[in-house]
């Protein structure tokens, strides 16, 4: 089961390169539909770590959780995120350490229940939030990415 898990995370990741490919980095922090290409790579990026950090990785991105966590407000402002190449960068960096964490993780770990409270009621054990946010999470956020696309080329 890991390893189809594994695959749509990988798949997921050369969704939002391939979305991603085409947008200058200029247009990058343009808002349409209440979010930008560079809040929806930084969400992703900082719910890899927080897949790596459950897994029991060190947190990397904490920086980011004001700008990207959810719930956060995007901006406009080329100057509040990084840009295009970093967050992409980010993103992969963090796609690698999250995937080898989940691939190594001992079967205890995974089920033991997830150790932010407020998150139990959707997300009981650290697998829960670990498949939902390699397998479903960021499917959600590419489809953002593409009404994005969508919409800046009407």
């Amino acid at each position: 089961m890991r390893d189809n898990i594994l695959r749509l995370y990988a798949a997921s990741l050369e969704e939002t390169r391939k979305l991603c490919a085409d947008i200058p980095a200029a247009d990058f922090h343009r808002i349409r539909h209440g979010k930008s290409p560079a809040w929806l790579v930084g969400h992703l990026a900082i719910g890899s770590d927080f897949a790596a950090d459950l897994g029991a990785a060190q947190g990397r991105l904490n920086d980011w959780m004001p700008l990207f966590a959810p719930g956060s407000q995007p901006t406009e402002s080329p100057d509040t995120y990084p840009a295009k190449d970093e967050l992409l960068a980010a993103l992969a960096e963090r796609h690698t350490t999250a995937a080898r964490i989940f691939r190594e993780a001992a079967d205890a770990h995974l089920h033991s229940e997830l150790p932010i409270p407020e998150y139990r009621s959707y997300f009981p054990t650290i697998a829960d939030a670990m498949v939902y946010l390699m397998a479903s999470h960021e499917y959600y956020h590419n489809g953002q990415l593409q009404q994005w696309k969508l919409a800046a080329n009407a």
